[in-house]
């Protein structure tokens, strides 16, 4: 990871960057077991911007926050905006299979 994926990283976690409702989210399906993972998070909705980077930024649910590799993810569908219903609804029903 470069300095400037780093410093973009640490300044959406401190919410600096605020995503728009024109952003495009991507529901991804993480594809490696990640250690004390609910398997519920195995799927989750992300920037689409994210996933053209080395390293992605994931929540692992109580157990905190991991980053891993973008060849461990699969893009399975995007949306406009990160609070679209239609995204909700797709992620619950992925983490109820």
């Amino acid at each position: 990871m470069n300095l400037q994926e780093q410093i973009s990283r640490i300044q959406s976690m401190m919410g600096v960057i605020s995503e728009s409702n024109d952003t495009e989210y991507a529901v991804i399906e993480i594809l490696i077991p990640l250690a004390r993972m609910n398997p519920k998070y195995y799927y989750q909705s992300v920037p689409l911007h994210k996933t053209e980077y080395d390293m992605i930024y994931v929540k692992k649910g109580a157990s905190g926050h991991k980053t891993i590799s973008t060849k461990n993810i699969k893009v399975l569908k995007t949306f406009k905006g990160g609070d679209n219903p239609e995204m909700i609804e797709y992620l619950k029903k992925l983490r109820e299979e």
